[in-house]
Parts: C-alpha cells; structure tokens; sequence
C-alpha cells in the first residue's frame, strides 16, 4: 500500500480522525522535526481560515481530482467507496484544494455597514448590531476561531454566545472581548467609552496589553489619554438613542436632564438662567420615541421659563426653581 503523504496525514490531524496512539505519534514528530512542523504549521494556518458559516456548495468529485492531480497521488490505491465515507478524506480535500481559495478570497475581506434606520444588522453567528446616527461597523469573515468587527462612531451590540470564537469589537485604540453578552460602545476622537447590560467583557488598549479591566454587567470604562479607567455607572439614558426611550427619574436635577436630551436629539440645549440647572424634578418623566418639543416645553414651564428653539440651539429663558 502507497505510505500516506504529509498532507493526507495533516489532513487526519486536523479532522480528528487519528486514534490516539497515531496522534501521539504524529505531535511527537512536531516536536521533533522543524520541517515537518513548518509544514504543519502552514496548513493549519488554511484550517483555520475556513469560515464555518460559508454558505457556497461545493462539488467534492472535481475538486478532489484538482486535490490529487496537484499532489500527484495515486488514487487507484484508496478505494472509492473509502473515499466517499472518509471525514478524513473530505477535511483534506477542502483545506489542499480550497484552501488557498479561500485565504486569498476572505483574508481581510470584510464588509462595511452603514447606519440607515434602526434596524439591527444580523450577523452571520446570529448577534445583532444596532448602530447609532453617522456610525459604522466593518465585519470581518468570520472563522472556526474568531469573531472580529471595528467599529467607528457608537453601537449597542447582543453577541451570540460561542465559547470557542471569542467576539471582539476594535473601536479607536481599543479591543473588547466578549463570548456572549450585550453593551454599548462609543468611540469619538478623543476617547471610546463602554457600559455593560449583561454578561461579561474585557475591556482593554491595543497598543498596550497589560492596559484593560474586566467588566461585569451595569459596569463602565473609557479609554482616554492612552490608559484605561473604571467610570461611575453612566446615565439610565445612554442607550436611549437605542431603545428610543427617555427616562428621567425622580430627583434628577435640569442639568442632567438637558445634557441626557441634548445626546438624544444632537442639538445643543443651554439655559440662560445657569442656576436652574441644579433644580431637581420631583417624579419620573418617561417619554418613547419624543419629539424635542414635548420634551423641552415641559420642562421650561416647570421652572416659569419659556423654551426658544433655533435650527442648532435650543434655550429655557429666564426661569426660576418652584
């Protein structure tokens, strides 16, 4: 019988298809032959570049022949029927004759979304993007070893879980790791905040690795300065660009009122009399999907002002505290 070729026995490798002791065998020669090991090295460097969600249909007849053909092996040695039932066969066949396709064709290819509605993008793992106005994520193949999106502007991401493909999210000079949980990023040119809702994520710089804090849910961080800082739990409304909903609760001063709706609606809103701002409400305000008038004009006769609205300003004039 011919003696199998290197790739072949890879090929069972990295299948799974080897008994234990052909295992132990095969890693002792790793260790002990550079070149094999180099060998090795390159086709799981294929391997891992397969996308597991591919959606493409491929015919195994010709391209096994291109596999063979190209690898000179005499087929006339390995019955049909064995080939046809072999997982092993089959994994070999895709990572000589495909592999090459498929590093030259997904290796940095990515796809770029831009924010149009408020509709999630969907993924190909099932997670779910939500992006904010004028943002963008970029989302790279994914492989049987890794998530990767980069993020440019702010979004609020429900990661499927996956404990064998780590999710992770670049966003300015920061990575955040992720197996399965739900947060908002938002990344600006000078600095990329995060908030937890549920799970947990590490957090850290990626031009300096022992930079990055581990988060638990209701938790927050922000990259700022080139160094990496735990921040007080973040405005009820930080995701309200997400959920469409304003949450102003009991006791909440005009101040923070007016600096969670100026993020919401992305205009400037001052007040001319400063020391309202420390004026407090005295129950919840809940508002799903507000227009800037019946947010605003509310607030202004709640302290005996009046609101004056221009095309990128608004102002609560005069005023005072009841």
């Amino acid at each position: 019988m011919m003696k199998e070729t290197n790739e072949v026995r890879i090929g069972r490798y990295l299948s799974g298809e080897t008994g234990r002791d052909e295992k132990e065998a095969f890693e002792r020669e790793l260790d002990s032959n550079p070149e094999f090991r180099q060998e090795f090295l390159a086709f799981q460097r294929i391997w891992d570049q397969i996308p597991t969600d591919s959606s493409e249909q491929w015919d195994s007849g010709p391209a096994w022949q291109k596999f063979v053909s190209s690898n000179q092996i005499d087929t006339t040695q390995y019955p049909k029927t064995r080939r046809l039932k072999s997982t092993w066969l089959v994994a070999a066949l895709v990572v000589m004759a495909l592999g090459a396709f498929f590093l030259y064709w997904n290796q940095g290819k990515s796809q770029v979304y831009v924010y149009e509605n408020n509709d999630p993008i969907s993924l190909p793992d099932g997670s779910k993007v939500y992006l904010n106005k004028g943002s963008s994520v970029e989302v790279y193949t994914f492989n049987r070893k890794k998530r990767r999106v980069s993020l440019h502007g702010e979004a609020f991401f429900e990661i499927t879980p996956d404990s064998k493909r780590p999710f992770s999210v670049e966003a300015g000079k920061t990575v955040t790791e992720v197996v399965g949980t739900s947060f908002n990023i938002t990344q600006t040119s000078n600095n990329t905040r995060i908030l937890v809702q549920e799970g947990k994520v590490i957090f850290r710089s990626s031009i300096n690795s022992e930079s990055a804090v581990a988060l638990n849910a209701g938790e927050a961080a922000v990259y700022e300065d080139n160094r990496i800082q735990l921040i007080p739990n973040p405005s009820a409304n930080i995701n309200a660009w997400h959920t469409g909903k304003l949450i102003f609760s009991r006791n909440m001063s005009i101040a923070e009122i007016l600096a969670d709706a100026s993020v919401y609606f992305n205009k400037k809103i001052s007040l001319e009399n400063v020391s309202l701002g420390q004026c407090r409400i005295s129950n919840q305000l809940t508002y799903k999907n507000p227009e800037i008038n019946s947010v605003l004009r509310p607030l202004a006769s709640f302290v005996n002002g009046t609101l004056k609205i221009e095309e990128d300003h608004c102002m609560i004039m005069g005023g005072r505290c009841p």
